[in-house]
């Protein structure tokens, strides 16, 4: 709630009361905005670049989302990807259960039909 006239609130996270930078920290401020700016623009860069190349695997006749979801699962720690292959045999699981079919094969691709 505001206290008088024209104050607000601070959003989450916000400082409430004014901070004082020093000289130095004002420096080392520039510093991290300049570095992260500067990541921003690598990630742009290499954003672009991901894309360059899945458009030319498209060309080529590759899925690019499918591509990309290997290249996801290629950068995951062998835990996660444990624990993702188990998440999507549980879901294999219940969408056999209720019916859907989840394999290319049809109901002869399912293991223990039962």
């Amino acid at each position: 709630m505001s206290k008088g006239k024209g104050s607000a609130t601070p959003a989450a996270g916000a400082v409430a009361e004014e901070t004082v930078l020093t000289s130095a920290m004002q420096k080392e401020a520039k510093k991290i905005v300049s570095q992260i700016a500067g990541l921003f623009a690598e990630r742009a860069n290499l954003n672009a670049d991901v894309k360059e190349i899945c458009a030319a695997a498209k060309d080529r006749g590759f899925n690019p989302k499918a591509l990309r979801a290997c290249a996801v699962i290629q950068n995951e720690a062998t835990d996660e990807r444990a624990k993702r292959q188990a998440f999507d045999d549980l879901l294999d699981q219940y969408k056999h259960a209720c019916g859907f079919d989840s394999t290319p094969l049809g109901s002869s691709g399912r293991r223990g039909d039962d």
